[in-house]
């Protein structure tokens, strides 16, 4: 009979012996350290353990044998930890840089793509493009957007959204009064 074990997400499923000998083998430990991991390992199983005790068990047996494998093997869950999308790490790791005495900025892209739209809108004025509006309400949503991430009060978040849906429920009749005031002679 195999043992049941308990996943993170808190779905029972077998325990699989071959899936944690390769995530041990991908820590860099050789073969026999492995093996010997996985007998203690299986002498300590009981039926409904949890996959983090098991876990953290193979990570002390690592530890053991070699600190560099079991860093390895505690890479993952570490960068879990940090949080699905990233953007944790990149705060973590911008953090060590000023530590460092480095200068280092993050979320940088949106304001990276209102600069750039910023010179595209001005090159459409020059040559009097109709289509200049679409340009000027993405801006104008990429500001909605970092305000709201910069400054994360409920208060400016209803004031950015009702300012978002009021641009775009009067998407038309603003595009017609900002092509006469910018095109009229």
């Amino acid at each position: 009979m195999t043992m049941k074990i308990v996943k993170h997400s808190g779905s029972i499923v077998d325990f699989n012996r071959d899936k944690l000998k390769s995530s041990l083998l991908k820590s860099g430990a050789d073969k026999k350290v492995v093996e010997d991991v996985l007998q203690v390992i299986e002498k300590q199983v009981y039926d409904g353990i949890s996959t983090k005790k098991i876990y953290k068990l193979a990570f002390n047996l690592l530890k053991k044998s070699s600190h560099s494998h079991a860093a390895r093997y505690n890479l993952r869950a570490a960068l879990q930890l940090l949080g699905p999308a990233g953007f944790f790490f990149e705060k973590y790791i911008a953090r060590l840089f000023i530590s460092e005495g480095y200068l280092a900025q993050t979320n940088l892209f949106l304001l990276a793509a209102f600069i750039v739209l910023s010179v595209i809108v001005t090159g459409a004025m020059l040559e009097q493009k109709r289509w200049i509006f679409h340009l000027e309400f993405i801006r104008f949503s990429i500001l909605c957007l970092v305000f709201n991430a910069t400054v994360t009060t409920l208060y400016v978040t209803g004031l950015t959204l009702t300012l978002f849906c009021l641009a775009v429920l009067f998407y038309n009749s603003i595009n017609t009064s900002y092509q006469r005031f910018l095109f009229s002679n």
